[in-house]
């Protein structure tokens, strides 16, 4: 067998227990598994905007939360159009980490 044994006594990558994220990592009003970091690149290097409601649609916290981390001018600079649900955000994120890692 290539992999190890977990303590549940099979193969420890497909063991659901040992493999399930917790409630601590992973906010359950969450609608993607991204962090705000990586939203800031993904932002900065497509040069798109996201509203802070977007942003914390796609982190499960709330808008306030973000506008605080970002501060309030953050979804108002440049010209390009604003990206205004989770959803969308999630979407083009994945798309874009997806053409990154082809690279």
């Amino acid at each position: 067998m290539a992999g190890t044994r977990c303590v549940h006594g099979i193969d420890s990558r497909f063991c659901a227990v040992c493999n399930r994220t917790s409630k601590a990592s992973r906010s359950l009003s969450a609608i993607g598994s991204v962090t705000l970091p990586e939203i800031q690149e993904y932002l900065r290097t497509e040069q798109a905007r996201a509203t802070p409601r977007a942003i914390a649609e796609v982190l499960g916290v709330d808008a306030r939360t973000v506008t605080a981390q970002l501060g309030e001018d953050a979804a108002d600079e440049g010209s390009a159009p604003r990206i205004s649900s989770g959803t969308e955000l999630l979407m083009r994120l994945t798309a874009w980490k997806a053409k990154r890692d082809a690279r």
